[in-house]
């Protein structure tokens, strides 16, 4: 099974290196928690649920998909995010491939790397492509109609529309790494998430997720254990926490002459490998370390964070999204392929 952790700092997931004073040894760094570990738990209540398969993409003999990366679903269908390939492919809502966009490259309509892509309210898809240093905007025919420059803003791997003209970007930035343009691609904010204790997270730790829908948003820990909510750029006074408790990961930091280096002092799997916030419900994909790996998705309502329940995936995903009651999960092992899996019979298990 591919394990897979999406987030701010995909880039330097095992390794970040600072130079420091001449020092010579090995250190276990603890990161500061969002939760104590003692807090009480609900403990999962899984829903009795019904999936139902209402398409499928891909397999052994399929060019269409190589690998899904991002999966971003809409009214008119799905779209998805080949990084391998560099390359958007649009699905009707029957799965059936309508057009696709991009290329390996730097020019007008390619990409180099591309990291995160999303679908605004008026249906633009949006790429994030910052090796060429912009974000692209498509019709929802797949025509490109806007590249807006990103400038000196540091790079990331998150990107939210957040309203008709502004775009958040999740940067790898250590004070202030939240920032908005405009489609003109002038910073019109930046900010840091509202807990004190953030700057002090090594880039590792620091890992999240954008979610959003409308003009509520959120970000949320790949490796930690809860969630902060946003209506705007006005930051909700409550804090989310994740069903089941996963601390900050623990790092080894070992510095040799003037570099330090700080790495993972073993394997963490994702407490949230996606987050998908969709008519009120939140949905957080867990990863775990059990038999249910990657098939656990854990939904909370979003104005109270209270628990609903978990859903039970009828097969682990590495990706997800999530449009009225119509699951599309992608996966890439042994071949890449999109499910899309419409939910029925949700009621508690008594």
């Amino acid at each position: 099974m591919k394990l897979r952790i999406n987030g701010i700092l995909s880039a330097v997931l095992w390794a970040s290196a600072t130079v420091a004073g001449c020092t010579n040894g090995t250190d276990v760094v603890h990161a500061p928690q969002l939760w104590a570990d003692d807090a009480t738990e609900e403990g999962r209540r899984f829903l009795d649920v019904q999936w139902d398969t209402a398409w499928m993409q891909g397999g052994a003999d399929d060019t269409v998909l190589a690998n899904p990366s991002v999966i971003r679903a809409s009214s008119r269908g799905v779209y998805v995010l080949d990084r391998s390939i560099h390359r958007v492919t649009a699905l009707d809502s029957l799965g059936e491939p309508i057009w696709s966009f991009g290329s390996r490259g730097g020019g007008p309509n390619e990409f180099q790397n591309p990291r995160d892509m999303r679908v605004d309210a008026q249906e633009r898809i949006l790429i994030y492509d910052p090796d060429n240093m912009r974000v692209v905007a498509l019709d929802p025919d797949g025509n490109p109609i806007a590249r807006i420059p990103l400038g000196d803003v540091m790079q990331g791997d998150q990107m939210l529309p957040i309203s008709e003209s502004r775009i958040l970007l999740a940067t790898y930035g250590h004070l202030a790494p939240m920032v908005v343009l405009n489609w003109e691609g002038a910073v019109v904010a930046r900010f840091d998430l509202p807990w004190g204790d953030f700057a002090q997270l090594s880039p590792v730790s620091r890992q999240g997720l954008l979610f959003g829908q409308d003009e509520a948003w959120g970000y949320g820990f790949s490796m930690g254990n809860g969630w902060f909510g946003y209506e705007g750029l006005s930051a909700r006074p409550d804090t989310g926490r994740y069903v089941e408790h996963t601390p900050f990961p623990i790092l080894v930091q070992s510095s040799s002459g003037n570099t330090t280096v700080r790495r993972l002092a073993q394997l963490v799997s994702c407490s949230a490998c996606t987050i998908v916030l969709d008519e009120g419900t939140l949905y957080v994909h867990f990863g775990g370390e059990t038999e249910l790996m990657q098939r656990l998705v854990d939904t909370y309502e979003w104005e109270s964070g209270d628990y609903l329940g978990t859903l039970l995936l009828p097969r682990w995903a590495e990706t997800m999204d999530v449009r009225g009651r119509r699951f599309y999960i992608g996966f890439s092992d042994p071949y890449p392929q999109l499910l899309a899996l419409d939910l029925s019979l949700v009621r508690d298990n008594p």
